[in-house]
């Protein structure tokens, strides 16, 4: 979901608030589209975050701790040059444009007291940051460059004059009298939708917030300019009239559903009521897209990371596949080593019958007596030779087919084990998780560390690097704790580290251990203090074992369980993997709304 005009509006309000006068302390560089303001009032730093990040643009502030680059870009060195040191003299925004507008008072070079403007310009992924001198009318630089033969109508350049985004000729809500909005009204085609027409008629309106005006009117949000009738056109327009209004005295309460499990990411700065889902306010817009922009660039970023992780282990999986066919073609071939045996066999009892420098001869088989066989021979050999050389091809198959039989099964054991990791994948949820992924896929010679990607904290601290093999070994696995309706403690294990984790050193003999039966998934441990344990509690523990594990869209999933103290892992065994019996089974088919609520409640 995108910034709009009306919701720029507000944050303006808010930033104006926090930072007016605000002394310019420093200017850090955190992605290629995007910078980092620190901003001094007394007695507390602000951090605010500039964005021109097509997938994200936006601006709001942030905690302290955001990493940065210890090589600033070219723009980042031109802001530090004409706006350090600097105070912030107000932030605008024209319009209800979706323009940010930070003018600066710094100084020039001979000392003078000169302003500068620094414009974000949210715009999807035409979105940029410029640095403009207000006197000449001229951008000292921009944080994306566009040239003539990608834009007719302005280049971004140093040097070039500053022209703003092209007008979309819309009407300002707050000017608009009640008789041209009704006039607008009546203008709209009959199959065009009443939101979407609100939004591109008058200015700042996002198509979510004209679904929302429309529904705080009494109507459904997908209305069409056909069904209103003439005496509800009054209707919308005192709608209309106080959302806008609001908007405008700062009446606002931040709200976004990003935060809720299994709801879509949605956010405005007055509650969506036509979405009808559950939602959360928050103290002001700054915090409402500080936690949306964290929560939906975390889940990109987990998303992207899992991908990655996925193609690693595919390819792995795709080796595995050849090297599997050629044991099999191996098997194949020295299935005839029995063949080979038995011909040395009747070569030995026939000797006679075998000229010298045959190539080939007609025998009695004494094993098939329905048939002679023809054995073809090597007329350089005599017929004894003969007969030995198809004993050698006998002892070679033997021991092809010892082999081949040890490399198939470990391969088949090997390739079980991968496709255990890809369920760990699916059941990833955040970055702690997708860590622990890394660190199983490093030791088992899947990745190097390298793919663990550098840390973009600059500063070196002298206490060794993020990432490192040696700080992943003694990384603790998260697993996940939940609480059952009675306060019973149940530990669930996402991935194979956490698995070894929860069953192998925190269970205790006599709680109660469950795992899908005879697919990849979670442990899940019971901590009963006492033998018996509720109804409830059993089956909460067996919706997260059917869930966290590859049946999780299946129907009446088998889940085993049985007392910890039944669970073994043999020694050398691959992580996650236990032998365990004295178990029940139990069938369960997941029910998703129950994890969302535990994640609600979590």
């Amino acid at each position: 979901m995108a910034i709009d005009g009306m919701f720029l509006r507000g944050l303006v309000s808010e930033l104006n608030g926090f930072l007016a006068n605000a002394r310019l302390h420093q200017i850090s560089q955190c992605g290629s589209a995007e910078v980092l303001l620190t901003l001094r009032q007394p007695g507390r730093n602000f951090h605010l975050l500039l964005s021109a990040d097509p997938a994200a643009p936006r601006a709001h502030l942030v905690d302290d701790d955001r990493p940065y680059s210890s090589w600033p870009t070219p723009f980042c060195m031109v802001l530090r040059k004409h706006l350090l040191p600097g105070r912030v003299l107000a932030i605008e925004q024209p319009g209800w444009e979706r323009i940010m507008n930070i003018r600066f008072e710094t100084r020039a070079g001979d000392g003078s007291r000169v302003e500068r403007h620094l414009i974000l310009e949210i715009m999807g992924r035409h979105s940029n940051l410029l640095l403009v001198a207000p006197e000449s009318g001229l951008m000292l630089d921009g944080i994306r460059h566009v040239g003539a033969h990608q834009s007719r109508h302005r280049e971004v350049m140093p040097g070039r004059p500053y022209i703003a985004p092209p007008d979309q000729g819309k009407k300002d809500p707050l000017k608009v009298e009640r008789e041209d909005f009704l006039f607008q009204l009546r203008h709209i085609p009959g199959p065009r939708q009443l939101a979407r027409a609100i939004s591109e008629i008058f200015d700042g309106i996002g198509p979510e917030a004209g679904r929302e005006i429309v529904s705080r009117a009494g109507f459904p949000p997908d209305l069409v300019r056909a069904d209103l009738a003439p005496e509800d056109a009054e209707t919308l327009w005192r709608t209309f009239r106080e959302v806008t209004l609001a908007v405008a005295a700062g009446r606002i309460s931040p709200w976004g559903t990003h935060e809720i499990p299994g709801a879509p990411a949605h956010f405005w700065l007055l509650p969506l009521t036509h979405l009808g889902l559950p939602g959360r306010t928050y103290p002001d817009l700054n915090a409402l897209l500080c936690s949306y922009y964290q929560v939906v660039l975390g889940q990109k970023a987990l998303a992207e990371g899992k991908a990655r992780l996925q193609r690693l282990l595919e390819e792995a999986l795709g080796k595995l596949e050849k090297h599997l066919a050629h044991q099999e073609e191996a098997l194949a071939g020295a299935a005839r080593a029995e063949e080979y045996r038995k011909i040395g066999e009747l070569l030995l009892a026939q000797l006679a019958k075998v000229p010298p420098g045959a190539t080939s001869v007609i025998l009695e088989d004494y094993y098939n007596q329905s048939a002679p066989l023809e054995v073809e021979l090597n007329p350089a050999l005599s017929p004894e030779e003969n007969a030995h050389h198809y004993f050698k091809m006998y002892q070679k198959g033997k021991k092809t087919a010892v082999q081949a039989e040890k490399r198939r099964a470990a391969a088949v054991e090997t390739a079980a084990y991968y496709r255990s990791i890809l369920v760990n994948l699916m059941n990833a949820e955040n970055e702690a998780d997708l860590e622990d992924i890394k660190d199983e896929m490093i030791a088992a010679g899947l990745m190097e560390d390298g793919h663990r990607g550098q840390d973009k904290k600059a500063p070196y601290k002298g206490k060794g690097t993020r990432g490192t093999k040696k700080k992943a070994d003694v990384r603790r696995p998260a697993f996940l704790s939940v609480t059952a309706p009675d306060g019973t403690e149940i530990l669930v294990g996402k991935n194979n580290r956490q698995n070894d984790l929860i069953t192998m050193e925190l269970a205790a003999p006599h709680n109660l251990w469950l795992h899908v039966k005879d697919q990849p998934g979670a442990h899940v441990i019971i901590r009963n203090k006492h033998e018996e344990i509720a109804e409830d509690t059993l089956l909460l523990a067996l919706q997260l074992a059917a869930y966290y594990s590859k049946a999780r869209s299946s129907s009446q999933v088998p889940v085993d369980y049985c007392l910890r103290r039944y669970v073994r892992k043999p020694k050398g065994a691959r992580p996650g993997f236990v032998l365990y019996d004295h178990h029940k089974t139990a069938y369960i088919t997941p029910d998703i709304e129950v994890i969302n609520r535990l994640k609600r409640l979590g």
